[in-house]
């Protein structure tokens, strides 16, 4: 008879797979936000930063003093790999504990390690996508919004011109 502890291990064993999973799902997921910027003058400066990037002029609207520029965002390859290492040693946690749960399966249980790559391209599939941001200018601001990495290396920038 199998040691209730093994079962017990196999079920937080799950709860953390469950929670690799959404940690891998959250990866891609989209997090816009918005930037306000006090000096409203720095319009040309960030359309151009954000066209030396590789975005383009979406839309004009002169009647809301608004730019919209949008552009193909890719994925981290650190990232990919960080999360394939991840998968993996999850995906080996659960061969172990499966392994004396199943002993007649031998060693193939650990052939579920094989599909630690598939979070890796899981990740990188859905991070390759077409972000916008929005500039518009206020009297007396700017309030740009877009994705949260995209601002963040924005306002890096930004500190870096003063």
């Amino acid at each position: 008879m199998i040691a209730l502890s093994y079962y017990s291990t196999l079920f937080l064993t799950l709860l953390l797979l469950v929670g690799l999973v959404f940690f891998v799902r959250g990866a891609v997921k989209d997090r816009p936000t918005y930037l306000e910027i006090g000096d409203p003058n720095l319009t040309p400066t960030i359309r151009d930063y954000l066209l030396g990037l590789g975005y383009r002029v979406k839309e004009v609207d002169p009647d809301r003093d608004s730019v919209t520029l949008e552009g193909k965002i890719k994925g981290s390859l650190g990232l990919a790999i960080f999360l394939t290492v991840l998968a993996a040693i999850g995906l080996l946690c659960l061969s172990l504990v499966l392994s004396f749960l199943l002993p007649e399966w031998g060693r193939a249980v650990y052939l579920l390690v094989g599909g630690a790559p598939l979070a890796g391209w899981f990740y990188w599939r859905g991070a390759q996508k077409i972000e916008e941001v929005k500039v518009s200018a206020q009297t007396d601001r700017l309030l740009v919004q877009g994705h949260r990495d995209t601002l963040t290396q924005l306002q890096a920038h930004l500190s870096g011109r003063k």
